[in-house]
């Protein structure tokens, strides 16, 4: 499936993208994880980063960020 973000996780992405060490303090489900795999890729992309540090909860660790790489089609080449 491809990832398509929403007009407003577009703006995050690209402030992820625009200014290091940004945080994302968004509610639960409004897509905190597909948003930092999104601009992870762009940085690598543009050869600005090699790894991100994600500083979250160990369940979400475990739990939704494998998902989140295994569901979107643009993010399955990232190792967690």
């Amino acid at each position: 499936m491809q990832y398509e973000p929403l007009p407003f996780q577009q703006r995050a992405i690209s402030l992820v993208c625009q200014q290091p060490g940004s945080a994302l303090l968004l509610d639960p489900g409004m897509g905190k994880t597909a948003i930092t795999l999104a601009g992870h890729c762009v940085l690598q992309h543009h050869g600005a980063i090699q790894a991100t540090l994600v500083i979250v909860p160990l369940r979400p660790m475990h739990l939704t960020w494998p998902a989140e790489v295994k569901k979107w089609d643009q993010f399955k080449h990232l190792k967690l």
